[in-house]
């Protein structure tokens, strides 16, 4: 039997995988079709998700992910070079790597620096490394937030430098905590409660015209299930609120389990999806499990 569940386990896992988008961010707002260039990720016993644009040219493109194994188990985080005209993979490495798991890493440019805060919530806390870009590594940590936060995305409005995040225990529920920084670390000063499980970032915040826009995972019957657009509007009573605009979803050919991260860095958007690692596989496989009712788990 245990081998039975293995097997099982093994062949009906899941991958995500990376797009390029054609769209504008206009056009992303205004509901026009997901352009996408999609990037063959090979292997089948990793995969990358929640991409950033390190940075890009004519030639090729520079992401930092979240690279997931299944050897390890944990998440590390990994920058991959990926050929701007066929979109294949060149070449990938791990740039940072703890104890415990590491995903979500969120970009800061700060003149020719950059800055990288990785989402760990399994430390118990928020750490802001330096990338080091000769050594392509991530060097001097420091803790910037006393809590476990998930998936968080800064944000500088009227002077203040702002965080929004949610957090352990309950990362995709309906609570969006904001935070500002006082002194070295971000306090939290204030929440957004939400009617549905929306609250957790899928990427930065970006502006189209004078309108500033939110991405947020749709968490609903399940983690990353899409991508919902919201505009951001700070009021005169010193509250921010959200009003959905549009839901993403995966337009890939077989990957159409969900989407959870929208990104952008000027003027390239990325994304990426989730679906059956083998899909001929998984549906034989589930069509054999719903015959034999309970006998496998």
């Amino acid at each position: 039997m245990n081998s039975i569940k293995t097997i099982y386990k093994h062949y009906t896992n899941w991958r995500w995988e990376v797009g390029f988008l054609d769209n504008t961010l206009e056009g992303i707002v205004n509901g026009e079709p997901l352009k996408v260039h999609w990037v063959n990720l090979p292997s089948r016993d990793r995969w990358f998700a929640d991409p950033f644009i390190l940075d890009y040219n004519e030639k090729e493109i520079i992401l930092l992910c979240e690279e997931y194994s299944d050897e390890l188990k944990k998440g590390r985080i990994a920058k991959l070079v990926i050929n701007r005209k066929t979109y294949e993979l060149e070449s990938w490495k791990i740039i940072h790597e703890l104890p415990t798991h590491l995903s979500f890493p969120r970009i800061i440019r700060d003149g020719d620096e950059i800055y990288i805060h990785p989402e760990n919530s399994a430390s118990g806390n928020h750490t802001l490394y330096k990338y080091d870009k000769k050594n392509d590594c991530l060097v001097e940590g420091k803790i910037i937030c006393d809590e476990p936060l998930t998936d968080a995305i800064m944000l500088e409005h009227e002077g203040k430098q702002l965080m929004f995040s949610t957090y352990e225990p309950d990362p995709n529920g309906k609570i969006l905590s904001l935070y500002e920084k006082r002194g070295e670390k971000y306090i939290k000063i204030d929440e957004e409660v939400f009617d549905n499980n929306c609250a957790r970032m899928a990427g930065d915040f970006f502006k189209v015209g004078d309108k500033l826009y939110r991405p947020a995972q749709d968490c609903n019957n399940g983690y990353g299930k899409a991508v919902i657009i919201q505009e951001a509007n700070y009021g005169d009573d010193g509250k921010w609120s959200f009003k959905d605009v549009r839901r993403i979803v995966s337009n890939h050919p077989i990957l159409d389990w969900g989407l959870h991260t929208f990104n952008h860095y000027n003027g390239m958007a990325v994304i990426d999806v989730k679906g059956a690692r083998y899909p001929s596989a998984y549906k034989y496989i589930i069509a054999i499990r719903r015959a034999m009712g309970k006998i496998i788990h």
